[in-house]
């Protein structure tokens, strides 16, 4: 996150306020100036690179806000078996190293999953996730490592990482561009390395690093300083997108709104492809047409396919996972292979009675979500300033005053726990506990709806 914001502050030229960092960097929308102070002042607390001004602002301290040079960057080299999989739940195992473009290597850290155990595969997301920080992760390339990586650090472990990630084999495509590489073995005989295929995690791992060294010898990345004038070059070398095959052009990309929403991936025909959500559609559609996401088969597939995307801006990422949810049960897009939403009983803290008080895409409107865990959630879009006081007292009766009237999973309120787990510090509720009768509820909301600022020392970003 340092790098991120030194970056910023370096392209910018100048010092910036908490508030546009917090926008800008941390992708916060429309954060409190108290709640913006507050975090950036966490973030840059033991860091050396960034200085606060006279005028309270935030400045690059000289020479302590070069970053590393290249050779000092640490990735983190990734292995999923297998390598092509249905569904994320289909993992047999999880091997990482971390290495450097000198030659610099770590242990190999490795998880092993029994099929299914999908609080297994969470956990070990979280910890490797935790554990690299915001650096790139590699991945070989091959198979759809990098696309089910994505879904399942989502949908396991409740994490939307916006680390780098490329592949191995869009790098040797950089260096490489007459080399067919249409497999792993493709990839070593180019590099001159020995061809491995094997069931043992911590082998094709350290094979990995293996063609990872070989590649930096080769490559002459050592002219680059950063790892942001590696970016960049990468970037240059990517092949240049045609969108005379599209129904959108490059501008579609540059005009996507920085609000959470879905997003509807079609072909010619008009059929549905792929149903994606995003906390900031901008950014994430982006991705898929820079070099800085790597591409694995499946995504490439999808581009071929690709003719063009409808969005579908929502109030907030909660609004956003719901909707994807339904969206892919309705049409079932022959992308989406994981469709089923894994309870994660581990998140104890989120589940309680309370009523989230969220925006909606309008302005005007607010978006109420009535969670219990005894009940099945349910929402309701209401206008803030004339906000309808007896649905809503009708709503928070059937959900928190009436029986329990749940059977099995509901997941709808599976989603909402799992973003609630990440989200307690920064979203509007009212913790029902604490509530005696329905009318205080009411009145709770109405206050909240009336006073948008009210509560505004919490951090506020959807």
């Amino acid at each position: 996150m340092i790098e991120k914001l030194v970056h910023y502050l370096r392209d910018k030229g100048e010092a910036a306020s908490s508030t546009e960092l917090a926008e800008e960097v941390l992708r916060m929308r429309r954060p409190p100036p108290s709640a913006a102070e507050r975090l950036l002042e966490s973030v840059v607390r033991e860091s050396p690179a960034i200085l606060r001004t006279p005028d309270g602002r935030w400045a690059l301290a000289d020479a302590a806000a070069m970053p590393p040079p290249l050779s000092e960057c640490t990735f983190t080299l990734c292995v999923l078996l297998p390598e092509r999989a249905p569904a994320w739940t289909h993992w047999a195992a999880l091997g990482c190293t971390q290495m450097r473009p000198n030659g610099a290597q770590g242990e190999v850290r490795s998880w092993k999953f029994e099929r299914g155990r999908s609080r297994r595969i969470g956990t070990a997301l979280a910890g490797l996730i935790g554990w690299i920080g915001d650096g790139p992760l590699l991945f070989d390339g091959f198979g759809n490592q990098i696309s089910l990586f994505y879904r399942a650090a989502r949908e396991a472990a409740g994490l939307d990482p916006e680390n780098p990630v490329w592949s191995l084999r869009q790098l040797a495509r950089r260096t490489h561009a007459d080399a067919a590489l249409a497999s792993r073995e493709d990839l070593a005989s180019r590099l001159g390395v020995r061809a491995l295929q094997s069931d043992s995690i911590e082998l094709m791992t350290a094979h990995l690093a293996e063609l990872f060294g070989a590649w930096c010898e080769q490559s002459g990345i050592d002219a680059l300083s950063s790892l942001s004038d590696f970016e960049e070059w990468l970037e240059a070398g990517d092949e240049k997108i045609d969108f005379s095959r599209y129904a959108f052009d490059r501008d579609f990309l540059r005009t996507c709104p920085r609000a959470p929403g879905v997003y509807l991936m079609r072909d010619r025909s008009g059929s549905l492809l792929y149903v994606g959500k995003a906390a900031d559609l901008a950014r994430r559609l982006s991705c898929y047409f820079t070099g800085r996401y790597g591409r694995d088969d499946k995504t490439e597939r999808l581009h071929k396919s690709l003719y063009d995307i409808e969005l579908r801006v929502t109030g907030s990422e909660l609004e956003a996972l719901l909707l994807e949810d339904e969206l892919i049960k309705k049409h079932q897009p022959p992308v989406n292979t994981q469709r089923i939403v894994h309870p994660r009983p581990g998140q104890r803290l989120s589940r309680y009675p309370r009523i989230l008080v969220l925006p909606a895409s309008d302005p005007d409107r607010a978006m109420l979500y009535f969670y219990n865990p005894d009940h099945a959630l349910q929402n309701l879009e209401t206008d803030r300033a004339a906000p309808d006081l007896d649905r809503i007292r009708d709503m928070i009766i059937s959900v928190f005053f009436t029986a329990a009237d749940r059977t099995g999973e509901d997941e709808r309120s599976e989603i909402a726990a799992s973003w609630l787990s990440l989200h307690q510090e920064e979203v509007r509720s009212i913790n029902m506990r604490l509530v005696s009768r329905p009318e205080e509820a009411v009145r709770l909301i109405n206050d909240h709806l009336c006073d948008p600022d009210r509560d505004g020392e919490r951090v506020l970003f959807y």
